[in-house]
């Protein structure tokens, strides 16, 4: 066994405030002072970072020096946050297609991590991640979180999709003081089961995706158990939260301050709610955040544009100017609840919350089935398609180098994830269509579920 095996299980035991790693403590409290740093001070602090992530892919990352040079623009002309303007973008296939080149050759490969996301789009993607971008993503979140009153050793509970778990077994301790709940078995059936381990832990705090949060919450109401689980705060991200979902939820859990946030494995844009109403304020100090139109110019006050980010931390493969293909509404540019001199977002367009149902009625966020391994990385894109329950076809446009063994790992693991209640199918294509409003997406659902999003094409 290696060293690494044998060191993680009592590692994992340690109190959370152990266990950050160095730089945290000294990044959380620089967000906990800038977050209310006047709009000239952000401004300035801002510029200083585009200027050196800019000039650090300019001089280290092949593949923005050739773009630049392509566009005849060089770091030396970034003067005012403004310029940001004359750089061209980058986006999801570009980086894909050409991961080397737009990797930074500056920093030694023990330094950076990989991983994947297909984000809501359906579009997988390979790239690299440094330590740095890590610590600031912990620090952050966990000051937003502060807002609701959590501690960062409290005892919490996560209903996402990394623990699959079985009808057997459906809970696991994470680490200090978290514990997993499978999103895949939870159903009328079950709910005593997962009620009965939630009130034997006694959870402060609840991390979810809304849509299992909703789920939790809607077999509560049915229960006549409102109250009864009782969680101090509730953690919402990776897909949209909704007013009907948020009216559920806040019903069933009374006590419970909920903290909704928009972000990305990317790493350019993160957006957190306000504590004291439910927009987004878009952090200055993460990255550099535009709201583009169709012209590819900023957007006005409650226009939809798409968010274009340039990530101040990710220095393995950066990220500058970059298109996530996400949508949202431009609020305006200072907080008159809190005060903090931050871009609000009213909502968030994009993220839709796409549901699947087994053939035993299991609903399943389709955000549980995002890989962020090595799943897809011989796919040029996916989508899954819904026509009866159970039944999922797994449409896929596949890379040259895209083989058997490649399918084989790919049904496996979705079979691992969807459940026994599910039949999938692994169909070759040369195409997908966009959806009726020109943005992909992974699911194309073609039966009624309530309370899910759908997508027309």
């Amino acid at each position: 066994m290696g060293i690494k095996k044998i060191i993680r299980p009592i590692y994992l035991k340690l109190p959370q405030n152990i266990r950050m790693p160095l730089g945290y403590k000294k990044m959380h409290d620089f967000y906990s002072e800038a977050q209310w740093w006047s709009k000239e001070k952000i401004l300035n602090w801002q510029l200083l970072k585009l200027k050196s992530i800019i000039s650090y892919a300019y001089n280290n990352v092949p593949g923005y020096y050739q773009l630049y040079r392509e566009a005849h623009v060089t770091p030396r002309e970034i003067n005012k946050i403004q310029d940001i303007t004359i750089l061209p973008f980058v986006d999801k296939p570009l980086i894909r297609d050409n991961l080397k080149d737009f990797t930074s050759q500056k920093m030694p490969k023990r330094k950076m991590r990989y991983c994947t996301t297909g984000g809501s789009t359906g579009i997988p993607m390979g790239f690299y991640y440094n330590k740095m971008s890590g610590i600031v993503e912990y620090s952050f979140m966990h000051s937003a979180w502060e807002t609701t009153g959590w501690n960062l050793n409290d005892i919490g509970v996560v209903l996402r999709g990394a623990f699959i778990g079985s009808k057997e077994n459906y809970f696991s301790k994470i680490e200090y003081k978290r514990y997993a709940l499978s999103t895949y078995y939870l159903s009328e059936t079950t709910y005593e089961l997962y009620k009965r381990k939630i009130l034997k832990i006694k959870p402060s705090f609840l991390h979810a995706y809304p849509s299992s949060a909703f789920d939790l919450a809607s077999l509560v109401i049915q229960n006549n158990d409102i109250g009864i689980i009782k969680f101090d705060s509730i953690f919402l991200g990776s897909e949209n939260l909704y007013s009907w979902q948020i009216k559920i939820i806040s019903q069933a859990f009374p006590s419970a301050k909920i903290m909704c946030w928009y972000g990305h494995t990317e790493r350019a844009i993160w957006a957190p709610w306000c504590e004291h109403q439910n927009k987004y304020h878009v952090s200055p100090f993460y990255g550099f955040t535009e709201i583009l139109g169709d012209d590819d110019i900023e957007v006005n006050l409650d226009q939809t544009g798409e968010l274009v980010g340039t990530s101040f931390w990710m220095k393995a493969t950066p990220f500058i100017r970059y298109r996530t293909m996400d949508y949202a509404i431009k609020g305006e540019p200072k907080c008159d609840k809190c005060g903090r001199n931050h871009q609000l977002l009213e909502s968030i367009e994009g993220r839709l919350q796409e549901i699947v149902v087994s053939k035993a009625g299991r609903r399943i966020s389709m955000t549980s089935i995002n890989m962020h391994d090595k799943t897809f990385d011989n796919v040029s894109q996916f989508r899954f398609v819904q026509n009866k329950p159970g039944e999922i076809l797994l449409f896929i446009v596949p890379k040259s180098t895209f083989n058997i063994q490649n399918e084989k790992n790919i049904i496996k693991t979705l079979e691992a994830k969807l459940g026994a209640d599910f039949i999938l199918t692994l169909v070759k294509t040369d195409y997908l269509s966009r959806s009726a409003s020109g943005k992909y997406s992974f699911l194309e659902q073609n039966i009624d579920i309530e309370h899910s999003d759908k997508v027309s094409y």
